[in-house]
């Protein structure tokens, strides 16, 4: 259960952090 706590923590991060650079490189045009 820890492990995939963690694993799911770690893939919305990912996921904001994609959707942050994307969303900069989007401006960014």
């Amino acid at each position: 259960i820890a492990a995939a706590s963690i694993s799911g923590t770690e893939a919305i991060n990912f996921l904001r952090s994609t959707q942050v650079l994307s969303n900069f490189f989007f401006l960014g045009i």
